[in-house]
């Protein structure tokens, strides 16, 4: 769990956030925490015993878009978004935004941090390296997403409905990444190593498109928050 730390410790010094180590370290507490209502949330599925055939296409979208993606992101956007709402209530605007930013991937590291302990425990230790290298960015870059969204909506939306409307847009939208990143490496997983070398390749690289498209997306975000606190401290001193 130290790299994913380290790595929420990194972000908050590159934003130069006024959200306290305390803070940080509950957010990522509170990540690790929710792993427990989302495994009961497929514990559930279990006892449900939904069918969905044979066919690895349908059980890997139902796995990858309603199993995976749709219980965690929720869970983990309502968390971000109190986190946000805090510090929206205490920090200026562009602080605030940054704040979500590190709020958002310190929730997502600290869910991910524990389940790789889970993986480990349940699948031994040669799967942490891929995960590290996958599983971890990627929901870092999740967390800078949902943390950005939720910080313009909160500071944006006019009133409660609108503010609701946009929480719901950065709900689907972060759904929708983990989703698409998912769904492919659960369809392969589903054809039990059957799948033609040419289906193996166009389903992993849809996958690792979605990957390299959300990092991208996380990097541009926080070079966005990161000028919007600079401008801000320069204006603060050029005023005073």
């Amino acid at each position: 769990m130290l790299p994913p730390a380290l790595l929420v410790g990194a972000l908050a010094r590159a934003l130069a956030t006024p959200a306290t180590r305390t803070s940080i370290a509950l957010a990522f507490a509170c990540g690790a925490a929710l792993l427990l209502p989302v495994y009961g949330l497929l514990d559930l599925h279990e006892l449900l015993d939904v069918e969905l055939g044979t066919d690895p296409y349908p059980k890997g979208l139902y796995r990858g878009f309603v199993l995976a993606s749709a219980p965690e992101e929720l869970c983990r956007v309502l968390a971000v978004w109190a986190f946000a709402a805090w510090a929206a209530r205490e920090q200026p605007r562009p602080h605030a935004s940054a704040s979500a930013v590190v709020y958002g991937a310190a929730v997502m590291l600290g869910f991910a941090s524990l389940e790789n302990c889970v993986y480990v425990h349940n699948r031994g230790w040669e799967v942490l390296s891929g995960r590290m290298l996958t599983a971890l960015p990627f929901n870092a870059a999740l967390g800078v997403i949902a943390g950005a969204c939720v910080g313009e909506a909160l500071a944006r939306g006019r009133g409660l409905l609108d503010v609701g409307r946009r929480l719901i847009l950065a709900l689907g939208l972060v759904t929708a990444l983990h989703g698409a990143y998912d769904a492919p490496l659960l369809i392969l997983y589903e054809t039990n190593h059957k799948a033609s070398s040419g289906e193996t390749v166009a389903l992993a690289s849809v996958s690792y498109a979605v990957f390299g498209l959300t990092l991208l997306a996380a990097l541009a975000l926080v070079r966005r928050a990161r000028r919007q606190c600079v401008d801000q401290r320069r204006g603060s001193t050029t005023s005073a």
